[in-house]
Order: C-alpha cells, then structure tokens, then sequence
C-alpha cells in the first residue's frame, strides 16, 4: 500500500477477530508496507492501516494532528484444502432408468490419493435443468464466502476537539 502522509502506522489483519497487528513508522523514503499473508488467511483477511501524523510533523500552516484509515478486503486463495476429483464414466449418455457404475479417484492438491475422502454425486437431466435456467452452484463461493465480525471505531472527532495547552485533547463539550 501507498501512503499518503507519513507516520506511524498501526496495521491489523482481521477476520471474525484481529489476526495479527504491526507498528511502523511510513515515510516518502519507504512508502509501503509489507503484510505477510499464508493460507491460514485464506479465504479472505480484512486488513486495516491507520496513520497518525503528529502536529509537531505537520507541514501544514496551521499545525495540527493528520489521521488517515484506509481498510480493504484481500482473497487469499487456499490451494492446500483444494480436491481435485476424477470420475471415469463408460460412456458419455444413459437412457433413463438404465444402472451406471462410475468409478473416480481424489486428490489432494499435492497429487496424493485423499484418504478417507467421501463424494456426494448426483445426476440429472442437463435438458431440465437447462429449460429451468439452473446454474450449477459453486460451493467454495457458498462455503468459503467472505465475513467479518472485527469492529474499527474511532473517537477522534476534529469537529468537537481542541488541544489544550498540555498537548491532550480536551472535549468542547
């Protein structure tokens, strides 16, 4: 990520709690931080940087304190949980009520046979289903859909604050 002003930067990995938090310091020498992302992350890590800039670094006229929040949503692909199923059909078509013996084999992404892995297959008529407009559901979009439960509040409201002369802020209500 690009900064837009420099700082200190405090950078959460989230999903249904904060993963993983990271301090640093972002200048316009070294504007990118780095987020070490593994298939633990997967499907999806929500990831929010907030930057503080004090006022004595300002470089506005009017010296104050700058905050920028920026939270985005990154997919991280799970390779290693992926089956690659195989099924050996005898033939392409059946007439109905006509028995079928299929065979097949599973995988695990690394090639191997998934032990004790269990398939559920069904069949149907692809002209009914296509007369009745049926997509076929993707289910690691079902099962692994994106959610978050992690909550990112802030107090700081530059419309009801000052600062006192003790440099803490001070409610003006």
């Amino acid at each position: 990520m690009l900064s837009p002003i420099e700082g200190k930067v405090l950078d959460t990995v989230e999903r249904e709690k904060i993963i993983s938090s990271y301090l640093a310091d972002i200048s316009a020498d070294n504007p990118v931080i780095e987020i070490p992302l593994t298939e633990g992350h997967a499907p999806n890590a929500y990831v929010s940087v907030l930057i503080v800039r004090g006022a004595a670094q300002s470089a506005r006229d009017i010296k104050e304190p700058q905050l920028r929040l920026g939270y985005c949503e990154l997919t991280v692909e799970n390779q290693r949980d992926r089956l690659e199923v195989a099924i050996e059909e005898p033939a392409e078509n059946y007439r109905p009520g006509t028995g079928v013996t299929l065979g097949g084999n599973v995988k695990t992404a690394d090639g191997k046979p998934a032990a004790g892995a269990e398939v559920t297959l069904y069949a149907d008529d692809e002209g009914t289903l296509a007369v009745m407009g049926y997509d076929t559901p993707d289910s690691d979009g079902f099962f692994l859909r994106s959610a978050t439960s992690a909550k990112v509040e802030s107090m700081y409201d530059p419309e009801n604050c000052a600062l006192s002369a003790s440099r803490k802020f001070i409610s003006r209500n």
